[in-house]
């Protein structure tokens, strides 16, 4: 087949809007060489771009004024550097299929890129998916804020390493959990029936769908999925992502349903106490001491090595016994932080069992809940 020479002209801004939205899936070191590259697929009056890990692919796409078909696999990063260079200008573009070459012709002058041959990129998956979930864009943006503190690292518990989804009817929750602490949100509003069974997000693809949110000027975010890939659909951005193929733990069985202590704070009295205190925890063990009676929390915090100390007294309004009780300070303050509500109350059961962090009055439609597993003082 004759290969073909295109030439056609587009925004420079535009451009670099287009592969920017894509370009963060891209891998530092990936597996293959050609995912070092951005997939230009030019057809009639149309440009799409594509970036992917294998794991995951993005795809976006802007109209061009141009009636033929070419593609070719073009270098990312030396892209992305040129066009981030350039003010805001018409650029020709000039395609040659047969070198797989990329020519940009700007005011301030002519750059060739070296691509690679676009038959070694990845083919697109094709999903076989009927039910579309539309998910408020506003709530799947708290479920990410929320659950990314609690996603694990550990790669030797891949389950842990995403976020988990599930729907029912009107109800969707968002889980994650990684042995120290757990965050669970549930929303009732969704407006049309559905299921989903149960799918893992990775939390690389949450951090991702995150940012592409945070610009999104969408009401909805389209979902789809089946037992292996999930498709969503952010603006003018595709997702296609391999799910974690692993059984999720029963979380449900670490949420305490009863509580024999309680107290009401405030988030900000807590967390600015905890992040003084903090600064005096032993660098190893983050350990911190708490002590709750009489409508006060006296919080400690000593590193024994270099002979530094640090204590506070907050008021709280307490019910149930006092208790004495450790936590990881560090953990703590992660847990607070993504907590949007001024006050929380706080449950516990005894020194070794899970402690609840829930805020005292909630959003309508919304259950937010945080655990943290607290550690025996030394």
């Amino acid at each position: 087949m004759h290969k073909k020479h295109i030439t056609f002209t587009v925004s420079s801004g535009a451009l670099f809007k287009k592969i920017s939205s894509v370009s963060s899936i891209i891998a530092t070191n990936p597996i293959m060489p050609i995912l070092e590259n951005f997939l230009f697929e030019i057809t009639p009056q149309q440009l799409k771009i594509t970036a992917s890990d294998i794991q995951t692919t993005l795809s976006t796409q802007m109209s061009v004024d141009i009636n033929s078909q070419a593609k070719i696999a073009v270098p990312a990063r030396m892209l992305l550097d040129t066009l981030k260079n350039i003010s805001e200008q018409p650029i020709t573009l000039h395609i040659d299929e047969e070198s797989y070459r990329m020519t940009i012709h700007a005011h301030q002058g002519n750059y060739k890129l070296a691509g690679e041959n676009p038959t070694d990129f990845p083919e697109d998956i094709v999903l076989d998916l009927a039910e579309t979930h539309h998910i408020p864009t506003a709530v799947f943006q708290k479920a990410l804020s929320y659950t990314q503190v609690a996603i694990s690292n550990d790669e030797l518990k891949p389950a842990l390493n995403g976020m988990y989804i599930t729907r029912q009817q009107s109800e969707i929750m968002f889980v994650a959990i990684d042995g120290h602490k757990l965050v669970q949100y549930i929303y009732t509003g969704m407006q049309a029936n559905g299921s989903i069974d149960a799918m893992i997000l990775s939390k690389k693809v949450c951090h991702l769908i995150h940012s592409l949110i945070a610009k999104s000027t969408k009401e909805n975010i389209a979902m789809q999925c089946n037992q292996k890939y999930a498709a969503l659909a952010v603006d003018d951005v595709s997702i296609i992502t391999q799910l974690i193929h692993e059984q999720y733990p029963d979380y449900a069985n670490v949420i305490p349903q009863t509580s024999t202590i309680q107290c009401i704070v405030g988030k900000h009295d807590l967390l600015g106490a905890l992040k003084r205190i903090g600064i005096y925890a032993n660098k190893s063990t983050h350990q911190m001491k708490m002590v709750i009676e009489k409508n006060k929390i006296n919080i400690t915090a000593e590193d024994l090595d270099f002979f530094n100390e640090a204590h506070e007294e907050i008021v709280c309004k307490h019910e149930g016994d006092a208790i004495t009780i450790g936590f990881n300070v560090k953990f703590f303050i992660q847990m607070l932080q993504v907590v949007p509500y001024e006050t929380l109350t706080i449950k516990m059961i005894d020194p070794s069992k899970a402690t609840l962090i829930l805020p005292t009055t909630q959003a309508e439609e919304e259950t937010l809940l945080l655990l943290i597993m607290p550690i025996i003082l030394q």
